[in-house]
């Protein structure tokens, strides 16, 4: 058995280029996350043992860090970077390339013997991977990375060729030893026995345990090894054929025990009760996407559900342009299989479809792949105030903590909320006199509303009246602290809130804590132009923060990437219809986990679906 390092005569050898940086690179005594590299020992690399491609690499990172000392009059700021410039990474220093968006901290601190370069963990790890492809750094330390162990057949040895390092893997009772055999590559040209007989002595200096004197015939070694093949290849072929026999039965039984397992965990998963006294404690990091993972301790890790809603979208996916109906499509009533002015949506994680069917009154919930059967999940007693009824319902959508339904029923100015347990019949007020339309929830399971009528947003926490202010507020306009009548919201991770600012013909996003908001969409007017949108109403904004909107007036979904001065179209009706691949005024927008499109067809009285391809 031989261990070797994949490199080349002209490196040098990845232990004693580890033995140099630990003089030259060293940990922070005040900050265990930083380096300081030190320029005056980085200079006499040439004393050290070391092959002049190496000694080329460290005056290359010498040059540019002295000469980014010499020009840098506030070297010790933190933004301060190396060579061409700030904004660069140490990488892009040494090699030239693109910025990149990540920050090359750097400081530098003069003293007496020279000068020091204070480094990230990060972008130490940067220099030792410029350096050598040989090394790492691991915890303070800089060493050779892991060497590979090789199983060489004796008779393949051509000793002609490299095959050999200085390096020989031994095993001396139970414990495996990696030892230098002293032979270096110049020495191959002998014949091979003289060789390893005469590195196999060295080695027995160091391990008692090995004979003095050592003799190898390599054609009897090549005849035991043969024989032995020849006695053991049956027997393997036999223990291989049961072994694969007995792999397939435990296989199939696994797969069956995991699948009941899967399907179990996802419905304790989905029914976590509020009522719970401790958060649920899991050892693994693999969960329900509805679950946001924290760690509590160094050995236990907590989840609790997702309250905002996330979807990882990729930045060129595409949609098919004929919508399939989901829900409703039977024309206007009010059958468990129709709708009536459909408004506002919210796709579950299982794909059932919830939709508040303005006209009737009520929302009304769609299984998957069942669009004749809805099933009535709060109101259907006809308009009215009571607290069995709605009145002209928008926004919806699903508290995942209690599963409650959570709904803006606008024209009796309230938000309600309805148990989804069986016999319900009844919903209870959480805000009341307020004009809603859209609603979100945050990851803290905070509801921001919006309100048509005062035109701004609102953040409430859950048994609140008044609610704290946090978009708009100030009249109707188009100026960047106002809106003119806000329906649908979208709440991000970090609690930016994006409103459908409807008759400003755009899309607003108001960071935490700002007076003024920012115009991600829209805002040149009513118009068709990729730059303008028409009386905009449900939106979504994935992961990447690229925004979704169902763009009502031209019968249309765009979308729009983060900082884009035009968006694009994913789907488009064209002109009002009824078609597969037409709308009749878009309403609620929504995806399902899979990265599917849904979207309310208010005047066709259906949900389309488009498939993501």
């Amino acid at each position: 058995l031989l261990v070797t390092w994949d490199w080349t005569s002209e490196l040098t050898r990845p232990d004693r280029l580890s033995t140099v940086l630990n003089k030259v690179l060293k940990q922070d005594v005040t900050d265990a996350n930083k380096f300081r590299y030190d320029i005056s020992q980085a200079k006499e690399v040439r004393r050290q043992d070391l092959k002049l491609y190496d000694r080329q690499k460290f005056d290359e990172v010498v040059k540019r860090l002295t000469t980014n000392s010499q020009n840098t009059s506030h070297i010790s700021d933190a933004g301060a970077h190396l060579g061409i410039g700030l904004g660069s990474t140490l990488y892009d220093v040494l090699n030239h390339t693109e910025i990149y968006k990540d920050r090359y901290n750097a400081t530098s601190n003069d003293n007496e013997n020279g000068t020091n370069i204070i480094l990230t963990r990060r972008d130490a790890e940067k220099l030792i991977q410029f350096l050598s492809d040989y090394i790492e750094i691991e915890g303070n330390i800089i060493k050779p990375k892991p060497i590979d162990v090789k199983l060489v057949n004796f008779g393949l040895f051509n000793t002609s060729s490299k095959l050999f390092s200085s390096i020989v893997y031994v095993k001396r009772r139970t414990k495996v030893h990696v030892v230098p055999l002293r032979c270096p590559y110049r020495y191959i040209s002998r014949p091979f026995t003289d060789w390893l007989a005469g590195g196999y002595h060295r080695l027995s200096s160091r391990f008692d345990v090995f004979p003095k004197n050592l003799t190898i015939d390599l054609e009897v070694m090549k005849a035991n090894m043969s024989a032995i093949e020849s006695r053991l290849n049956p027997k393997l072929a036999s223990l291989e054929s049961r072994l694969n026999e007995k792999l397939v039965s435990v296989e199939s039984r696994l797969n069956q025990k995991l699948v009941s397992i899967e399907s179990k965990l996802n419905e304790k998963l989905v029914s976590i009760e509020p009522t719970m006294n401790d958060d649920l404690v899991l050892d693994a990091t693999t969960m329900n996407d509805d679950l946001v993972l924290y760690a509590t301790t160094m050995n236990e890790v907590k989840i609790q559900p997702y309250r905002s809603r996330t979807f990882n979208i990729s930045a060129n996916a595409k949609w098919t342009q004929n919508g399939v109906t989901v829900a409703g499509g039977h024309g206007n009533g009010s059958a468990t299989n129709q709708l009536n002015w459909p408004e506002g949506l919210y796709v579950d994680d299982d794909q059932t479809v919830i939709a508040a069917d303005w006209l009737n009154a009520r929302i009304i919930q769609w299984k998957k792949g069942d669009t004749t059967n809805g099933q009535v999940a709060a109101g259907g007693n006809g308009q009215g105030n009571g607290l069995h009824q709605l009145n002209r319902p928008a926004g919806i959508l699903i508290d995942k903590e209690t599963n409650n339904l959570i709904i803006c029923d606008y024209a009796n100015r309230r938000v309600v909320r309805w148990s989804p347990r069986s016999g319900t019949t009844q919903g209870e007020i959480l805000i009341d006199n307020i004009q809603c339309w859209g609603l979100a929830m945050d990851e803290q399971r905070y509801l921001y509303v919006s309100d048509a009528g005062k035109h701004e947003v609102r953040r409430y926490q859950l048994g609140e009246q008044n609610g704290t202010l946090v978009a708009g507020g100030n009249g109707q306009g188009d100026g960047l602290n106002q809106l003119k009548f806000p329906t649908y919201l979208f709440v991000d991770r970090q609690q930016k809130i994006y409103v459908s600012d409807n008759n400003n013909h755009r899309v607003m996003k108001w960071a935490k804590g700002e007076k003024e908001g920012i115009v991600v969409a829209g805002g040149q007017g009513q118009g068709k132009a990729l730059t303008q949108l028409s009386y905009p109403l449900g939106i979504v904004v994935d992961t990447l923060g690229t925004l979704y909107v169902a763009d009502q007036g031209n019968h249309r979904v765009m979308r729009w990437p983060q900082g884009a001065k035009q968006g694009s179209v994913i789907v488009d009706g064209n002109v009002e219809g009824a078609g597969a691949k037409q709308f009749g005024y878009l309403r609620g927008l929504s995806f399902d986990r899979r990265g599917n499109l849904y979207a309310v067809d208010e005047n066709n009285h259906r949900v389309q679906r488009f498939s993501i391809t």
